[in-house]
């Protein structure tokens, strides 16, 4: 599996999967990004969320459980610090 990663400009960059092309990373204009498309971490925790409801969803169909409505909520903080130095 390959992914591909152009820089666009500032903190921005255009990636492309597959045949998944123009997908937006960037960063929030609070940490100097343009605000383009979500963050890395955000992607990040949007696969974690991706793995378990798939996985999850693949269980209850292969066992022929029906539901009605799945929603998974992946809560994640981040907390930027500075470099320390000794």
């Amino acid at each position: 599996m390959k992914v591909r990663l152009k820089h666009s400009e500032n903190l921005h960059f255009i990636g492309s999967i597959r045949d998944f092309n123009d997908i937006h990373i960037d960063e929030p204009e609070s940490f100097h990004g343009k605000n383009l498309g979500p963050s890395p971490i955000e992607y990040f925790l949007i696969g974690i969320g991706g793995c378990i409801s798939s996985t999850y969803m693949y269980c209850l169909q292969k066992n022929k459980v029906e539901i009605e409505k799945l929603e998974v909520i992946v809560d994640g903080q981040l907390k930027h610090t500075g470099l320390k130095l000794n």
